[in-house]
């Protein structure tokens, strides 16, 4: 045979395909070298489309959304000149940490009205001047603008007990380094800061994506070496040899490596979900090297090492290829969605996957061959709680139960019931676990009345009439009212807000709120532009012909914010942009489009996956009837994971689509095994029962001991500080479980019943192409 042959040629030339691996690792681990983390929100966008284009030219024009840090003080010391120099030395760590444009009370611009020589007009100046800052003088500035919209909600609560100070990073140094950089200086100056009667909470977006990618890091680490250790101690546990375990280990890894040296060298970043790609090779590599060592082991009894080797690689090729091939098919689904960090998600896993086929195929017979040449212990004494469970399957083959079938029927009926009961209910930071700080730093904001995220609706100039003209200011102006009375919306900004600071100053506060020409407009937007050439450029570039009204949100779940988008783009539609033109945009709603696309997408996605992996069985087992018989312990998983993610709680996201991506994908491997050894047994007319048996006697154990694989990898997952993690790691241990209960239990039952309806013409197999002994 071909495959003989080839394995026969590797073990010849052993030492010329260690030298080939070597060279191959030296070269990924020099690209791996330049890797790096990223925890950019905007991996979650649609990669291309006219919402994509409208974020790119909205982030542009209003850059400081993504890269404004927030420092939250509430004391219960009530304002007063010691708080006032306390915060002044915060302030001065946020500039000396890198941030520009630091922003609190003692920093803010306002204007105010000025006499000058029996004139008034408009002076613009610091909030609470530094030289100026007494008790009662700061009091008295305070009650002054308790209510403005540009300090409300900005730089103070309604209450005024809680005060911020905003800093900036430098857009062209919004880099993960400096975020990292800024984020460490500021906290070792916070931790050594004496304010015990202070509640101080350091967040925005630098912040997350500073500490984010620590705690992958961490995970990266911890959970990657406590996989290795849970899988080291299961395969010792069933075969009882080190360097069997060793070997196994030895041949997965380079698969990963190669995948992480691509990434570096074509400048892709590690996202939190490629972070668990190695994991997963892990597990189907170890699923692998089970079925291969217990093949070896068993021929090991009448065959030298050399031939054994080669037989046992001979006949699993096939099988373990249209394993590969079938789990790469599931991830490789997911590219349908368009979006970038699912497709490379996608992609990348599957590469992975096949490459560790690769890797099985290759190092791990050559790195065999270098094992102590010994015969293996009795490998039919098989541990107790292993012979239990394969003799209960075995007599369920023998004699097929309808009670079975019907329980898994009425289970399946609970659990599609359940599934039915799901609700699409997305959060904005969907991934990460409620009790990890940054979390709970969110969930304080959200409780004292401050949003951490903005709906964004940018306004261009389309005529001669400019963006400050009365009409414009007064469709501003109802936007804010009516945003204003939405539950969600903790605050509005826009361009009529800094006009109506401007108007009471020249004017007195008994004035109309707005200006009534674009001539006196342009006068006031002149006079405070003097004084502070910055004083509007948050919503408004008057050169540009461009401006935005700054909604600020809660986090409040899809359920609520949906719904919201929905009427705002509504009103803006039924109500248009008297001089230009508007879109809705900004991380909001570009977040939103990203989990509606995937929910979207999953369906057909799935579906694909479902007929190509089906469609691979019926052609591995050259039988319509086997591929399709072998599809039901797989549906049965996505069924389980669906109810028990409606039963506990969860609600569909992204991160369920891809949990079910996942399980279904790795829960068709061990059918595969089965039904090749099926196949094999039940040929020249021999019959499916005793196909069954003997398959069941053959990959049983090995099935137990490979879902005890799966479940310890993905078991591990769950101490993440990610929740996208933890779900995928909890749903994807239920699909394997499931998974296992089907294939030894279920299968034997559905497939003896079937059998027993059938023409006996029908009952003879064509034995699988490679699965021969």
């Amino acid at each position: 045979m071909k495959c003989e042959r080839f394995f026969i040629w590797l073990l010849n030339h052993r030492g010329l395909t260690l030298a080939t691996l070597t060279g191959l690792i030296l070269t990924v681990a020099y690209g791996a070298r330049h890797v790096w983390i990223d925890y950019g929100v905007e991996q979650f966008f649609l990669e291309w489309g006219q919402e994509r284009d409208t974020y790119e030219e909205y982030k542009r024009l209003f850059p400081r959304e993504d890269t404004r840090v927030s420092f939250f003080w509430k004391d219960r010391r009530g304002f007063s000149t010691e708080l006032y120099r306390d915060m002044e030395r915060v302030a001065t760590w946020f500039e000396s940490s890198g941030l520009a444009n630091i922003r609190w009370l003692g920093s803010v611009m306002v204007a105010e009205q000025e006499a000058i020589e029996d004139e008034t007009g408009i002076s613009v100046g610091p909030l609470v001047s530094p030289n100026e800052a007494t008790d009662s003088g700061m009091v008295a500035a305070l009650r002054l603008h308790a209510s403005d919209p540009l300090f409300n909600g900005i730089l103070w609560d309604t209450t005024q007990t809680i005060f911020l100070i905003h800093g900036y990073v430098k857009q062209e140094e919004n880099t993960d380094p400096t975020r990292r950089q800024i984020e460490s200086a500021l906290a070792d100056s916070l931790a050594n800061f004496d304010a015990a009667a202070a509640e101080l909470i350091l967040t925005g977006l630098p912040i997350a994506r500073a500490r984010a990618p620590k705690l992958l890091e961490s995970d990266i680490r911890v959970l990657l070496s406590a996989a290795l250790v849970a899988f080291a101690l299961i395969l010792y546990w069933y075969f009882r040899r080190p360097a069997h375990v060793i070997l196994s280990l030895a041949s997965v890894a380079p698969a990963y490596l190669v995948v992480l040296g691509f990434l570096g060298y074509i400048g892709k970043p590690i996202s939190i979900l490629t972070s668990f790609i190695p994991i997963i090779v892990l597990v189907v590599g170890m699923s692998d090297a089970v079925h291969i060592l217990s093949e070896y082991r068993r021929r090991r009894l009448s065959q030298p090492q050399q031939p054994a080797i080669v037989s046992t690689f001979a006949a699993l090729v096939g099988p373990c290829f249209y394993t590969s091939i079938t789990t790469a098919v599931g991830f490789a689904s997911l590219a349908g969605t368009r979006i970038g960090i699912v497709v490379d998600f996608g992609v990348l896993t599957a590469v992975a996957i096949l490459l560790t086929f690769t890797f099985s195929m290759t190092a791990f017979p050559v790195l065999l061959s270098f094992a102590p040449d010994r015969p293996p212990p009795n490998v039919a004494a098989q541990p107790r709680l292993l012979e239990t469970i394969i003799a209960a399957s075995v007599a369920r083959a023998r004699k097929p139960s309808g009670r079975v079938v019907l329980v898994t029927a009425v289970v399946a009926a609970a659990g599609v019931i359940l599934a039915s009961q799901l609700r699409v209910n997305t959060f904005l930071i969907d991934d990460t676990k409620e009790s990890a700080p940054f979390m709970q730093d969110i969930r304080w904001m959200d409780e004292h009345g401050f949003g951490f995220f903005q709906v964004n609706v940018l306004l261009r100039q389309t005529g001669d009439r400019p963006l400050h003209s009365p009409e414009a200011l007064a469709w501003m102006e109802d936007l804010k009212s009516f945003a204003r009375e939405e539950p969600l919306v903790t605050h509005v900004l826009a361009l009529p807000d800094f006009f109506q600071q401007l108007r009471r100053a020249a004017i007195g506060s008994s004035a109309d709120p707005l200006p009534v020409s674009v001539e006196e407009a342009s006068q006031l937007l002149l006079m405070a532009q003097l004084q502070d050439p910055a004083f509007v450029e948050d919503v408004y570039h008057e050169t540009l012909g461009v401006a935005q009204v700054i909604i600020t949100v809660r986090d409040e779940g899809s359920l609520i914010l949906e719904p919201f988008l929905g009427r705002l783009n509504a009103y803006i539609e039924q109500h248009p942009f008297p001089v230009g033109t508007q879109d809705l945009t900004g991380t909001v709603t570009m977040i939103h489009s990203f989990t509606q696309r995937l929910l979207r997408s999953f369906g057909p996605s799935i579906l694909i996956a479902i007929v190509a992996i089906t469609s691979i069985m019926m052609w591995m087992f050259k039988s319509v009837r086997l591929g399709l018989v072998a599809l039901i312990p797989n549906l049965l998983p996505l069924i389980a994971v669906l109810g028990v993610t409606a039963a506990l709680g969860y609600a569909i996201k992204p991160s369920t689509v891809l949990v079910l991506s996942i399980a279904f994908g790795i829960a068709v491997d061990d059918t595969i095994h089965l039904m090749s050894r099926v196949a094999h047994h039940s040929g020249n007319g021999r019959g499916i029962t005793s196909g069954l048996v003997g398959g069941l006697r053959d990959a049983g154990a090995v099935m137990v001991v490979t879902t005890g694989v799966v479940t310890a990898g993905f078991l591990i997952l769950t101490m993440s500080h990610f929740e996208v993690l933890f779900l995928i790691g909890l749903m994807t241990v239920v699909s394997a479980v499931t998974a296992l209960a089907a294939d030894l239990f279920v299968l034997p039952s559905i497939v003896g019943l079937a059998e027993s309806w059938a023409p006996a013409k029908e009952h003879a197999t064509t034995p699988v192409k490679g699965a021969t002994s």
